[in-house]
C-alpha cells in the first residue's frame, strides 16, 4: 500500500500564492486606469507617480544592501541578500533617466519631474518599506520586488496605450525596456527567494510586503481616476 508524498511548497511559490489572492485588486484599479476615456489627459501624471516610485525604489534598495551587509556576518539570509541588492541596483542604474527621456516626449518639463514632491501614496508606498528593511529585516523588500517586477507590461498593451493617447513611440521606453527585462529579473527573484533559508517570520514579512504593495499601488492608480 503506497503512502502519499507531501512536496514542501517553494519558498516563491507560496509568496505567488499570496500574491495572487491579492492582486485581482491592483488589476481592477490598473484596467480601470489604462481603460480611461481621458488617458492622454492621465498619462503624464501616471509617468510623473512612477518616476517617484522608482527613484524611491531604488533608494530603499540602497537602504536594504547596507542593512543586509550589516547583518550579513551572522545572518545568512542578509548575506545573500546583500549580493542580490548590490548586483540589482546596478541593473536598475539609468532607469529613472529612461522616465526622464519618456516624460519629455510628453511634454513635461524634465527639472518639474525632478523637484516635484512626491504624492502621499507614493510616500506611504516606499515609506513602509523602508520602515520594514530597518526595523525587521531587508528581506522584506523582496515582497515589493516580486510584485512591481512580477507582472511586466506586454507589448501589445503598450502599443494600445500609445494608440489611445497619440504620444509618439518614444514615449514608452522604460514600458518596453521591462517588457523585455522584467520576465528575466522575475524568474531570477523565484530562484533567489528559493534559495533563501526563510524563517516563518520572514514568511510573514514577504506577504506583508507583497499585500501592502498591491495595495499602495492600487491606490496610485485609483487617486489618479480622480478617487
Amino acid at each position: 500500500m503506497s503512502q502519499a508524498t507531501h512536496v514542501a511548497a517553494s519558498n516563491s511559490s507560496i509568496l505567488s500564492t499570496k500574491i495572487a489572492l491579492a492582486h485581482p485588486r491592483l488589476d481592477f484599479s490598473a484596467r480601470r486606469f489604462w481603460k480611461h476615456p481621458d488617458l492622454h489627459i492621465l498619462l503624464p501624471k501616471f509617468y510623473l507617480e512612477l518616476y517617484a516610485v522608482v527613484r524611491g525604489g531604488l533608494s530603499v534598495m540602497e537602504i536594504a544592501q547596507r542593512r543586509a551587509e550589516e547583518l550579513s556576518a551572522n545572518d545568512p539570509v542578509a548575506a545573500i541578500l546583500a549580493d542580490y541588492y548590490a548586483k540589482h541596483l546596478v541593473e536598475e542604474r539609468g532607469h529613472d533617466e529612461w522616465l526622464l527621456e519618456d516624460m519629455e516626449h510628453c511634454g513635461i518639463d524634465r527639472q518639474h519631474a525632478i523637484e516635484r514632491i512626491p504624492s502621499g501614496a507614493v510616500a506611504a508606498l516606499i515609506g513602509a518599506q523602508q520602515f520594514w528593511v530597518l526595523q525587521e529585516h531587508p528581506v522584506a523588500f523582496l515582497g515589493y520586488v516580486s510584485v512591481v517586477e512580477g507582472n511586466p507590461p506586454v507589448q501589445t498593451h503598450i502599443n494600445e496605450i500609445r494608440d489611445a493617447t497619440g504620444y509618439p513611440d518614444a514615449s514608452f521606453r522604460s514600458l518596453r525596456e521591462h517588457a523585455d527585462v522584467d520576465t528575466g529579473h522575475a524568474a531570477e527573484l523565484r530562484g533567489l527567494i528559493d534559495s533563501l533559508p526563510l524563517s516563518p517570520r520572514h514568511h510573514r514579512l514577504l506577504g506583508l510586503s507583497a499585500f501592502e504593495t498591491v495595495g499602495g499601488l492600487a491606490r496610485i492608480f485609483d487617486q489618479l481616476c480622480g478617487e
